[in-house]
């Protein structure tokens, strides 16, 4: 009887410790970007190592002590491995087609649907050629780090 509660035990442990060494396998989520930045450190502004696309499958490898961040790899490129936030991670692996227009996806991007913006129209407050000038702006990843370095900024903190 004594060795078969070893036997049990050593057994229990075993698939304990199979359970604990498992990697946890994710999908990169669409929150609206083409790719997601997996990053050098924990932190929001760290500097980017490689990017993957939406639907990539991941495996988590460590999360930070607040939860907020996990290290992974690329599922089918072990050699890429990162940061990033674990809410843009999901279980489940996300669709990469989009079933609205280029122009309905501008209109929400404005928060407007097209009704909203047809009444906008015939008041004389449709032109949106500043907000339009606006969000053609872009800024480079490194300009960012340079603007936060001069501003002695903590970068993502």
């Amino acid at each position: 009887m004594e060795i078969m509660k070893k036997l049990f035990i050593l057994i229990a442990m075993l698939v304990c410790s199979f359970a604990c060494f498992a990697q946890s396998k994710m999908y990169v989520k669409n929150d609206g970007n083409s790719a997601l930045s997996l990053r050098s450190e924990p932190k929001m502004f760290a500097k980017s190592k490689v990017k993957v696309a939406v639907g990539t499958e991941v495996n988590i490898l460590e999360t930070s002590a607040d939860g907020k961040w996990v290290y992974v790899e690329v599922a089918a490129r072990k050699n890429q491995k990162g940061w990033t936030q674990k809410n843009l991670l999901s279980q489940r692996k996300p669709s990469t087609k989009s079933s609205a227009s280029a122009k309905e996806l501008a209109l929400a991007g404005k928060g407007f649907n097209s009704e909203v913006e047809a009444l906008y129209a015939q008041s004389g407050n449709g032109n949106f050629d500043s907000v339009d000038l606006i969000e053609s702006f872009s800024v480079d990843e490194d300009s960012v780090f340079i603007f936060l370095s001069d501003g002695k900024l903590k970068g993502g903190q």
